[in-house]
């Protein structure tokens, strides 16, 4: 394995245990796995999904947009990321922004 490889790994693990840290309502160990997942690879967007999620329960609408972005950035066809940063903008009051979000 290269280090792409192994970094990928270690970040897929570390999202699988934020999301477990998440079910169980321990935000913060959640965040420090989604977190070092973004830092360990960077052009994973799974990670910067599960941040952005991990933003949301932490009511930080405008953190989860950022990172939204960023995974779409490296998975422009992810719908699952598309249609969480429509539901976003609605909160925000954007209806135009969640519309096209909401096309894609």
């Amino acid at each position: 394995m290269n280090e792409w490889q192994d970094n990928l790994s270690e970040a897929e693990l570390l999202c699988e245990q934020g999301l477990k840290h998440l079910d169980a309502g321990r935000l913060a160990l959640a965040g420090e796995c989604f977190e070092r997942a973004a830092l360990v690879a960077p052009e994973y967007p799974e990670a910067h999904f599960q941040l952005a999620n991990y933003y949301l329960e932490l009511v930080e609408p405008d953190k989860a947009v950022r990172a939204l972005r960023h995974s779409l950035r490296l998975d422009p066809a992810s719908s699952e990321a598309h249609f969480l940063l429509g539901d976003v903008y609605l909160t925000q009051e954007r209806p135009a922004m969640a519309m096209v979000c909401f096309k894609e």
